[in-house]
């Protein structure tokens, strides 16, 4: 009884390993976004020379300049050639125009492709071929650069692993992918303690939302959750520079307030210092309108 009992068992566990783990699959048409992109017979580069030019809305956001500068410097380590880059005078898509277009153009809005935050969370990202032009954008700054980085992934394999060890390979001859690609994270943060933490670039590089990047630039690289940031918050606001330096004899402050502090904390009881705290918090709340975690500790 027992060996016919042990050998149902592993019958049933020969089953249950032998039956695939379902996991969440795109959507078509995004689905199979790792599989290898046709090339169309539109040429991209060759020889050094390109007839393509990047397209960048009037009034680029830093994320967005970023984005560009990120395309123009890997295109030309890639191909030789060097892309001149346009601003958006509002015309609207000319399929026959060689375009690579970046964030919210004329060009992008004219295409009919839609980038929002519902359809693609905060860092989502399209890339789509209309004709010989190619759009990139994401619902936000963020997409718009991963969006860049996906197109030289596809391109030309680019990888970046540390601030001093990317990849990329070098053709002589390149031709545009059939772009339909939409890339939605699964997870909103993406953290990484350590070095991340202090490298904003190779953060947004990896794709990474650290949520301790006190140093992020053009508002990608670090969360945009916390406010005023991850940690350590109590002399952000209340900062001992300006509430616990001493007068010099004779001269005035009053700004000066020891009774705030308490050893390594706040006097968290002083009404008047939490009346402040709440003052210095406001512009904190104004300047950050992504923010959805208040962090006070």
């Amino acid at each position: 009884m027992k060996k016919t009992l042990r050998i149902v068992i592993v019958m049933l566990l020969a089953v249950i390993f032998a039956v695939p783990v379902g996991c969440k699959k795109d959507p078509a048409p995004a689905g199979e976004q790792n599989a290898a992109l046709p090339d169309t017979d539109i040429v991209l580069a060759e020889n050094g020379q390109t007839g393509y030019t990047v397209l960048l809305p009037a009034e680029a956001t830093l994320a967005e300049q970023y984005a560009a500068d990120l395309l123009v410097e890997r295109f030309r380590e890639a191909t030789g050639a060097t892309l001149p880059v346009e601003y958006d005078a509002g015309e609207p898509l000319d399929e026959s125009r060689k375009t690579l277009s970046i964030g919210f153009t004329s060009v992008m809005r004219d295409s009919g492709i839609t980038v929002t935050e519902a359809e693609l969370n905060a860092d989502g990202f399209k890339i789509v071929r209309r004709g010989n032009t190619v759009i990139m954008a994401g619902a936000h700054d963020g997409g718009h650069i991963y969006a860049v980085q996906e197109f030289l992934h596809r391109q030309f394999a680019y990888e970046v692993y540390a601030t001093d060890e990317v990849y990329i390979e070098t053709t002589d001859k390149a031709f545009v992918k059939d772009y339909n690609l939409t890339e939605i994270p699964d997870f909103a943060t993406r953290d990484m303690d350590g070095l991340l933490s202090y490298a904003p670039e190779l953060a947004v590089s990896l794709r990474m939302r650290q949520i301790n990047l006190n140093n992020a630039q053009y508002g990608y690289g670090g969360s945009r959750d916390w406010m005023p940031h991850f940690g350590h918050t109590y002399y952000d606001l209340i900062p001992k520079d300006k509430y616990n330096v001493k007068p010099a004899d004779g001269e005035e402050n009053p700004d000066y307030h020891p009774e705030w502090y308490s050893s390594l904390q706040l006097c968290l009881t002083n009404e008047e210092m939490i009346a402040t705290f709440i003052e210095n918090f406001k512009p904190i709340i104004l300047n950050n309108p992504y923010g959805r975690i208040v962090n006070i500790g």
